[in-house]
């Protein structure tokens, strides 16, 4: 059994060599998020007040890329074996599916900034047959790539008290010959990937873009789809929470939906 000398040893070095790893990247909230840690539940740990579960260590290793036991080493020794590893170790690793893949990220950042921004998208919901899911979508430019988050929250249009489903996407967002290729894996489940192909457009201002989603469904059903979808341009600047707000599941047929964007995702028609 161990002593308590020996906890509190483990506990100091974990907490000093992970203060060196967070050295490394360009914030703890950026570790957090991709972790999916609370960040005052993270910030005990830098702290030294307690040990995160044997399940959070391993997270947090395959996140800095070290093993499990080196993380516990003495402080001294933990720095010359970080120092000593070739510096792609010491990156961000693939924290999903996606960054994990060999995709062609440098050649699809110049054509694909002026797609920057805050983003509606519309899709007909597999797991709720006659509803069309308004979701939120956010493009942004992150470590020399065009990255994208998405919010799903499937709450009924007329707003029942009662709780829903939320889900939320991670992607990579690329601009190859002519045409928008995003790849997303849900960054709560962990379940699924989806690509969408869309139509770039030359028009100003930007309104709508159109295209297809091809993937399997984060709901029970695990239902693979492809079906019709469109993102709608909101603006660089944006009331999140409002934003926010206005996302849910709506009838097909509800005047909420745009007509144009109703026509797409129900029949693929478009002006």
């Amino acid at each position: 059994m161990p002593t308590r000398r020996s906890d509190a040893l483990q506990l100091i070095r974990f907490a000093e060599n992970l203060r060196l790893l967070c050295s490394y990247v360009k914030s703890v909230s950026h570790v957090c998020r991709h972790l999916s840690i609370n960040r005052q539940q993270f910030a005990r740990y830098l702290n030294g007040e307690t040990l995160p579960s044997s399940h959070n260590v391993r997270k947090i290793c395959d996140f800095f890329g070290v093993d499990e036991e080196e993380i516990f080493l003495p402080p001294e020794r933990f720095r010359r074996l970080v120092s000593a590893k070739p510096q792609s170790r010491r990156k961000r690793p693939a924290s999903s599916v996606v960054d994990a893949l060999d995709l062609p990220f440098a050649g699809g950042m110049a054509g694909g900034l002026r797609y920057v921004g805050y983003f509606y998208r519309y899709l007909r919901s597999v797991e709720y047959p006659g509803r069309i899911i308004k979701a939120a979508v956010q493009i942004f430019v992150e470590e020399d790539r065009l990255r994208t988050k998405a919010i799903e929250r499937l709450k009924p249009e007329q707003g029942a008290r009662r709780r829903f489903e939320t889900y939320k996407y991670d992607g990579v967002f690329m601009m190859l010959a002519d045409r928008i290729f995003i790849v997303e894996t849900d960054s709560l489940l962990h379940n699924s990937i989806t690509e969408t192909i869309l139509y770039p457009t030359h028009k100003h201002p930007m309104t709508l873009l159109y295209g297809e989603a091809f993937g399997i469904s984060s709901g029970a059903s695990r239902e693979p789809y492809m079906t019709p979808m469109v993102y709608e341009f909101i603006g660089t600047q944006v009331n999140l929470r409002a934003m926010l707000a206005s996302c849910g599941l709506y009838e097909e047929q509800s005047p909420a939906i745009d007509e144009r964007v109703r026509r797409y995702v129900l029949h693929r028609e478009r002006n």
